[in-house]
C-alpha cells in the first residue's frame, strides 16, 4: 500500500503523507463544487489508482463511487483501501461493457 501511495503522490518538495493529507480534501471539495454530490450520484474515477477520492467522497456524501483502473493489483488495492459497499472496481474493458449495457454515470473524474 505504502508503495502504491508513492507512486500516485511523488514527494515534489513535501512527503506523500503531508499531499496525501493537503490534497485529498482539497480535490475533493473541487469536484464538491463542480459536481452536484448526493448519496445517489455515480462518479466514475478513471484511472484510480487505489482510491483516496472515493473514499474521501462516500466519507463525505455517502455516494456510490465507480473506480477504474488498468491494473488488477491497484483495483485490488482500492476496494482494500475505500472498504465501502457503496463503491466497486473493474477494468476499462468491463467499463465499456457495462456502459453498452445501459450504466450512466453522473460524473466521470481522473487525476
Amino acid at each position: 500500500m505504502e508503495y502504491a501511495r508513492q507512486i500516485i503522490l511523488t514527494a515534489e518538495g513535501s512527503t506523500t503523507d503531508e499531499r496525501w493529507t493537503t490534497e485529498t480534501p482539497y480535490v475533493a471539495d473541487l469536484i464538491g463544487g463542480a459536481v452536484d454530490v448526493r448519496r445517489d450520484t455515480l462518479p466514475i474515477d478513471y484511472g484510480c489508482g487505489i482510491d483516496r477520492l472515493a473514499r474521501e467522497l462516500i466519507g463525505r456524501h455517502g455516494c456510490q463511487v465507480l473506480g477504474v483502473d488498468i491494473s488488477a493489483r491497484m483495483r485490488a488495492l482500492a476496494v482494500d483501501y475505500v472498504q465501502s459497499d457503496r463503491f466497486f472496481t473493474c477494468a476499462p474493458e468491463m467499463l465499456d461493457a457495462l456502459v453498452a449495457r445501459g450504466l450512466r454515470a453522473d460524473a466521470a473524474i481522473s487525476i
